[in-house]
């Protein structure tokens, strides 16, 4: 769940996302994808989780499902704390222990915990 008031209401975040996957694809290997996008007027970074039991082509050309979505939005006028965050993502995505614990947790304060355990820069 996303807290009301958290993403600038004029701003369509998914539209910006996808549209930087149109750019690359953001499917990262190990059944993880990053996609991400700088959102303007937003004021603090946000991260947004989601998996899929069956997975998720992310490309035409992909060959392994996406089983593991974390969506990053960052201010834009923060260019480097977008840089910052998918360098830790990546990081934490590269753990088949950690992405298996992603893959069974039960909470949305589960998934923190594992996360935060992993790599307590992701968050905050």
């Amino acid at each position: 769940t996303i807290p009301a008031g958290s993403l600038p209401p004029d701003v369509d975040v998914a539209a910006l996302a996808l549209a930087r996957e149109q750019l690359l694809t953001t499917d990262v290997g190990f059944g993880v994808a990053i996609p991400h996008a700088r959102c303007p007027k937003l004021v603090k970074p946000m991260l947004i989780f989601g998996r899929s039991e069956e997975g998720i082509l992310f490309s035409p050309t992909a060959t392994e499902p996406v089983r593991l979505i974390f969506l990053l939005v960052t201010p834009a006028d923060r260019p480097n704390l977008q840089v910052f965050f998918l360098a830790q993502l990546a990081n934490v995505a590269k753990s088949a222990f950690v992405r298996e614990k992603l893959c069974q947790a039960e909470s949305p304060a589960g998934l923190l915990d594992i996360i935060e355990a992993a790599d307590p820069a992701v968050t905050g």
